[in-house]
Formats: structure tokens, C-alpha cells, sequence
């Protein structure tokens, strides 16, 4: 008899041990979880604000109805028989009224877009995350070479370039992201 309560104990033991070696992994996978969706969170903050000044930009650019103005006189010179129409104020004041209302709805689709695309990625759907590595690329670089030229144009416009940092940092952030997730998947094949 001894012997059998010493083994069960010690099968006790072995068992015991085992699922807090077990539960052990799990609250590591819990907090990696809880990592992983900070960042994620994170790089959608990034993208959204990005969204959102690129929109601001062009709109302000965009409403600026004297370069509009400029933009038809020169229309004007170039097609002399339209002349008179491009420099009717009424014609002036429609086109600017399509030109304000057409840039708000595209940027509004455009914020629409993202915003589902950001649920998607949050949901950890894969394509989002392929498609926001190729935006944050890209709008990391090309914001930056925007910045950079402006800084002998305007200056102040050069601040811009904080923003195509924080789109490499997402960038770079995706990258990690999708680097840990196939190292998880490759620890998991090789366990089965």
C-alpha cells in the first residue's frame, strides 16, 4: 500500500506541476495577447490620425477659392474662346461650391473606408494587415519626402514629417506583428 500512495502522490505531483507549467504558458500567451492588441490599437491611433491630417490638409488647400480663381484665369489664357465663361464669377463661385463639396464627400468615403478597414485589422482579419503594412509604407516615405521638400517652401508645413515618422514606426510595428505571429505558428507545428 505504501508503495501506491507513494506513486499516486507523486503522480499527483507530476500532474500538479504539469498544469501550472501549463497554465504558466497560458498566462504568458494571455499577456502577449494583451501586448499584441495594444499594439494593434496603437498602429490604428497612428493610421487615424495620419487620416485625419492628410484630410485637414487637402481641405484647407483645396478651399482656398483666390488660387482656384488664378487656376481658371489661367484656364482663360490658354482657351480663349471659354474665356468669358471660366471668368464669370457665377461660374467661378459653382465650381467652387462642386469642387468644396465633391473634396469633403471623398474625404469623408475615404475616413469611412479606413475606419472599417481599422475594425478589420482590430478583429485580426489578415488582410488588413497586409493591406496597412503597404499604406504605412508608403505613406511613411511619401509623407517625408513631402516634409523635406517643404521645408524651404513653407516651413511650417514641414512638420508633417512627424507624421511619416509615426507611419515607418507603425510600419516597422506591423512588421513585428506579422513576424511574431509566424514564429507562433511555427512553434505550433512543431509541437503537433
Amino acid at each position: 500500500m505504501n508503495k501506491t500512495n507513494k506513486t499516486n502522490k507523486i503522480k499527483n505531483i507530476f500532474f500538479r506541476e504539469l498544469e501550472n507549467l501549463l497554465n504558466a504558458n497560458e498566462l504568458d500567451l494571455v499577456e502577449k495577447q494583451k501586448s499584441e492588441d495594444n499594439w494593434r490599437i496603437f498602429v490604428v491611433l497612428i493610421c487615424f490620425l495620419g487620416d485625419l491630417i492628410n484630410s485637414i490638409y487637402i481641405y484647407l488647400e483645396l478651399r482656398n477659392f483666390h488660387v482656384l480663381k488664378e487656376v481658371l484665369f489661367l484656364y482663360s489664357e490658354h482657351l480663349p474662346q471659354y474665356g468669358d465663361v471660366l471668368n464669370a464669377p457665377e461660374f467661378q463661385i459653382q465650381i467652387y461650391q462642386l469642387l468644396i463639396k465633391s473634396t469633403v464627400t471623398t474625404l469623408g468615403l475615404f475616413i469611412f473606408f479606413h475606419a472599417i478597414v481599422y475594425y478589420f485589422f482590430l478583429i485580426k482579419k489578415k488582410f488588413t494587415h497586409h493591406y496597412l503594412m503597404i499604406l504605412t509604407f508608403v505613406a511613411g516615405v511619401s509623407t517625408i519626402w513631402f516634409g523635406i521638400r517643404q521645408i524651404f517652401l513653407a516651413p511650417m508645413k514641414s512638420i508633417i514629417i512627424i507624421q511619416g515618422c509615426l507611419y515607418l514606426l507603425a510600419f516597422f510595428i506591423l512588421l513585428k506583428l506579422k513576424n511574431n505571429h509566424n514564429e507562433h505558428n511555427d512553434h505550433n507545428l512543431s509541437i503537433t
